[in-house]
Order: C-alpha cells, then sequence, then structure tokens
C-alpha cells in the first residue's frame, strides 16, 4: 500500500535534490509542508540521522505536528512520539525534532545539538540570522547523511528580501538572476592553519504552484477563490511571484532612462545615507529646473567605508561625470551623522568636511518624504540612468510597510539604505532652501572641528560686549 507519494514535477524534484540548500515553493497549495515533513523518511533507516523541523510560532507548528504524527506513525509503527520534547522517536533510533522560534533569540536554545536535515517551513517568516544560525547546528556524525538544508515558503514575510537575494535573485526589470531547478555552485573562503581555503556550496530553488498539485481535493473551488484576491496577494499566492506581495511599500518603481544628461541647465544634489557594518549610501540627482525633472546618476553602496573611503569615492564619482563644486547645489547626509562620539569626539560630517566633501544635515520628515518619493515616481519625474543604481532598483521594491504606519516604511527594514539616500535627496530637491545652503569652510587644522574657529571668533565678541550681550 502506497501511504505518500510525490507529486511529479517539483515536488518529485525537490525529494530528489542533493544540493546543500534548497528552497521549494512560491504559491499556496504546492504541497511544499508534505514535501518537508517526508524529507526525514530518506534518512530514518539510519540510526544516528537527526532532523528539525521548524516554525517561526508555535501554534503554526501545531498542524504540520499533527501531519506528522499521521504520516510517520503509518510509516513507523514503532516509532514514539514525545509531546513534551515535541520529538518523533523512530524505532531505529532515529529522531525528527519539531520546534518554534518565536523571538529571534530564541533559535540558540539548539546550539548545543547536531542535525544532518535542518527543514524551515515557511522561512521567510525567519530571519536571515535565525537562518544562519542553524548553520552551525547543521553537521553529521556520518558521511552517508551528508549536512543539509531545505526549505519550503511563499513570497512575503519579514525575510522575504533575504530569501530572495539568496534563492530566486528577482530583479526590479523583472528579470532573476538565476534559473529555477539549476544547482548554482559558490565558494567560501575559511581562514585555517595552512593558510586560505575555498570551500564550495551549492544551492537551488525549485518553484511549484497549486498547479503541480492536481490531486488536491476541490482544486477547482480553491483556484476560484484564489482568482478573487486583490492583485498583489494573487500575484504572490496563486502564482508565486516574487515581484509583489502583500505589505510592499513601492509598488512602482522610478523609470530608467538614457543615461545622458537631458538639457544644458542641470544642477546636482548629492545624499548620503551613513552606515558602517551597514552599507553607506550616496546617490547623485541631476536636477533640470527647465524640465522639473530630477534622475538618479550615479550610486556608491558599500559596507565598512572609512571616512578615507567616502570622500575618495565621491572624488572619483564626480571627477568622472565632471561634476564640478559649482554644480553641486545641495549636500544633504542623514542626521545621526552630525552627531558627535564619545567624549565630545569629531562628527562624521566634520570628518568629510575636512576631507573637502560638505554636508548639511537632510530633512528627516520620513512621511512627507516617502510622500514627495511616490509623488514624483507617479508623475514620471523621477527617473534612474539605466544600470547607474542597481542597489537602488534592487532593494526599493522589497522595503516593507510598517504595519503601524501606513505610510512609512518598517523601522530597520533590510536594505532600505539607498531608498533612505533618496528620500533625503528628493527633499532637497522639493525644498526652497537648496540656493541658501551653505557649504562649511574646511578647518586648516586637520584633528580640529571645522566650527571651531567659528566659535572662537563668537566668544572672543561676547568677551568685547559687541555681540549685544552685556558681560558681568
Amino acid at each position: 500500500m502506497i501511504l505518500w507519494q510525490p507529486n511529479a514535477g517539483p515536488q518529485s524534484a525537490f525529494l530528489s535534490t542533493t544540493a546543500d540548500e534548497v528552497l521549494y515553493g512560491g504559491a499556496v497549495g504546492g504541497g511544499k509542508t508534505d514535501a518537508l515533513l517526508v524529507w526525514p523518511l530518506h534518512r530514518v533507516h539510519n540510526p544516528q540521522h537527526r532532523s528539525i523541523y521548524f516554525r517561526r510560532e508555535r501554534k503554526r507548528l501545531q498542524e504540520s505536528i499533527d501531519r506528522a504524527q499521521f504520516l510517520y506513525g503509518e510509516v513507523d509503527p514503532l516509532g514514539q512520539w514525545h509531546e513534551t520534547e515535541l520529538r518523533y522517536k523512530w524505532s531505529t533510533g532515529a529522531m525528527t525534532q519539531f520546534a518554534f522560534a518565536e523571538n529571534e533569540k530564541d533559535i540558540e536554545a539548539w546550539k548545543s545539538f547536531e542535525f544532518d536535515l535542518v527543514l524551515f517551513d515557511e522561512v521567510t517568516e525567519f530571519t536571515e540570522w535565525q537562518y544562519k544560525f542553524m548553520f552551525m547546528r547543521n553537521r553529521s556524525k556520518t558521511a552517508a547523511l551528508p549536512a543539509w538544508t531545505r526549505c519550503g515558503t511563499n513570497p512575503g514575510g519579514i525575510g522575504m528580501a533575504w530569501v530572495d537575494d539568496r534563492f530566486v535573485g528577482w530583479q526590479a526589470n523583472g528579470n532573476k538572476r538565476w534559473h529555477d531547478y539549476q544547482v548554482y555552485e559558490h565558494f567560501v573562503e575559511v581562514q585555517t592553519p595552512l593558510g586560505p581555503r575555498e570551500i564550495p556550496r551549492t544551492r537551488q530553488y525549485i518553484p511549484s504552484t497549486i498547479f503541480d498539485n492536481p490531486r488536491m481535493p476541490g482544486l477547482d473551488a480553491y483556484l476560484a477563490q484564489l482568482g478573487e484576491m486583490p492583485d498583489a496577494e494573487k500575484e504572490m499566492y496563486l502564482y508565486g511571484r516574487w515581484g509583489r506581495w502583500e505589505g510592499q511599500f513601492f509598488t512602482k518603481l522610478p523609470a530608467e532612462c538614457e543615461h545622458s544628461f537631458k538639457s544644458p541647465t542641470w544642477y546636482v544634489i548629492r545624499c548620503l545615507d551613513y552606515g558602517f557594518d551597514d552599507p553607506t549610501c550616496i546617490l547623485w540627482l541631476a536636477c533640470y529646473p527647465t524640465l522639473d525633472v530630477v534622475e538618479v546618476i550615479a550610486e556608491v553602496c558599500e559596507s565598512g567605508m572609512t571616512t578615507d573611503a567616502i570622500a575618495q569615492m565621491v572624488q572619483l564619482t564626480e571627477q568622472t561625470l565632471h561634476i564640478t563644486p559649482e554644480k553641486i547645489a545641495a549636500s544633504v547626509m542623514s542626521p545621526d551623522a552630525f552627531k558627535k562620539g564619545p567624549e565630545g569626539s569629531q562628527s562624521i560630517a566634520s570628518m568629510l568636511t575636512e576631507k573637502g566633501i560638505w554636508f548639511i544635515k537632510a530633512n528627516a520628515d520620513r512621511i512627507g518624504g516617502w510622500a514627495q518619493l511616490r509623488r514624483l515616481i507617479e508623475r514620471g519625474t523621477l527617473r534612474v540612468w539605466q544600470g547607474q543604481a542597481p542597489k537602488l532598483l534592487t532593494t526599493m521594491p522589497r522595503l516593507p510597510r510598517d504595519p503601524d504606519k501606513r505610510d512609512d516604511i518598517k523601522a530597520k527594514a533590510r536594505n532600505d539604505h539607498a531608498a533612505e539616500a533618496l528620500r533625503y535627496g528628493v527633499m532637497a530637491y522639493v525644498g526652497a532652501a537648496i540656493p541658501a545652503a551653505k557649504k562649511p569652510t574646511p578647518s586648516r587644522f586637520p584633528t580640529q572641528d571645522p566650527y571651531w574657529e567659528d566659535i572662537q571668533a563668537e566668544m572672543a565678541r561676547m568677551q568685547r560686549g559687541d555681540s549685544g550681550l552685556v558681560l558681568t
């Protein structure tokens, strides 16, 4: 008697692949959960086998447990379910653990365990850190049980951006960087006592939809229900498309345009969102007063950039584009970069000013900034030079809406740095203060705050009594 068998196509491919990491799914109804639950059956004959199946929330885990108890009990009637431990012990001595990690740090409860098979159901509900944490626990005691990770999910969720980056590679133009089903090899560099080694790893994405599950009861009725959903949800859940999803903040992007200045009359806004562990992102906007158009003409977006590196990249980019100092009407940066460090040390802004790269504080109005940005996109007056802002166009469509503030991006959204820089630049563009923006004069003393001389002069005037104040 056949208790369960995979559907032909994606489900069978998922259960036969030998890649290190595999993502299976896309749309609802493709049989993701069943496929994940039966994966351990490949290995339970080996008493050394240990697998773990994750859902993010305990209440969502229960449905999977109910399904597993029935299926595993039919396959191995001598196996035992241990409710307290959420663990199925196979009669061979193998073990399948069920787990949840509602809080991000909950995943650390498994740091002293070893699993040759790690399974994540609805992996986009997990953070990238949680997913990668389990790499440390994904190991085997025998070569007969290679350490593998298997995932299933629909688009959407807090982890959609990193899952997309890791497996799907969806791009703003609707294309993908990688082909479905193809196994891609990448190399991880590890320092060893004998020197650096590059170790190969493999990764694969196997898409599925409800159309790959023809044995699903009531299929036509369910298809009709999905077909009546709003467009974004229908694209995500019925067709498994990663380009549009529930909670997406930007459903429309700036159009790409020809790589050239469109008018002899133009000026530039330089805008920067600062980070070190997080990326620093710098954008340059060409503004055409006679056309009422603004274009993103260049982008630098990198992590670990020192102020020296930032200054060098700014100078190199502006030399390449022939942007002279007179062309820069405004140069704005995230307000937190103007805060002094511990014990009154220099701010990032003042250090850059000393290197000849001036900035003023950007307008930090998030709601107004996003509204202006989307208004320009809708009007078609905010554009991007083709190929010149890849991070911006890749990350913008993946930014999630704040569930508590419908007109804002979710706080600390992953990869929001390019969009934040653009918001600063757009607010400078629509603001009336651009011509009045004061360019600070670099200090003659490299280690001194650039405003030191102004402060000293003001104090001297006060002491002389010519500042309008009466000193006693």
